[in-house]
């Protein structure tokens, strides 16, 4: 399946995060996969099956899944965050990049193949020295994910995950302490 696979070269953004959760004078707490759980269930609108460890590299990361049902793991979201120094190039057809108010997006998606793979897609977000990424997969990607009207979760709320002040290296304390239903304490 293409979207595993995309899992594991999503730019090296995927660890588990299991940074000291002390809160700063600020208000903050380093951020953690608890914590981008919290925000991604909270913006994106979904309620959560399973959480995931998207692996072992650089950064801070979950993987959330949704809509499963009997037979059927459901859709995933992973969300990482991480120190770099800008989005990676378009290497890809189905690629876009843009800028707005909020920082630098690039899009990737792969479309489905009938049968199967549902197809993916890919949004990042880099802003201030911090590379945020969102990876989706689960309802048939046909085409461009920003023009395809229909998806449960569309591009323009991963969008607005990945603009949201709340998410970056430090998350705000109250992140940390909401709850989170269906979460063990470890993202396996």
């Amino acid at each position: 399946m293409a979207g595993l696979a995309v899992l594991g070269v999503l730019t090296g953004l995927t660890g588990c995060g299991d940074a000291d959760s002390a809160e700063q004078d600020d208000g903050t707490v380093p951020t953690t996969a608890r914590t981008l759980a919290v925000l991604a269930t909270e913006v994106l609108g979904i309620e959560p099956d399973s959480f995931e460890s998207p692996g072992e590299d650089e950064g801070i990361g979950v993987g959330i899944r949704f809509n499963a049902g009997e037979g059927d793991d459901g859709d995933l979201v992973v969300l990482t965050v991480a120190e770099a120094d800008g989005l990676p190039a378009c290497a890809d057809a189905a690629c876009a990049d843009w800028s707005a108010e909020e920082g630098d997006f690039q899009l990737v998606w792969d479309t489905e193949a009938p049968e199967e793979d549902p197809g993916l897609l890919v949004l990042r977000h880099f802003d201030d020295g911090v590379l945020e990424e969102v990876f989706y997969a689960g309802q048939p990607i046909t085409g461009d994910p920003r023009e395809q009207a229909g998806l449960e979760v569309p591009v323009s709320r991963f969008e607005e995950l990945l603009a949201n002040d709340r998410l970056g290296l430090a998350a705000p304390a109250e992140l940390a302490d909401a709850p989170l239903p269906g979460w063990s304490g470890d993202a396996s």
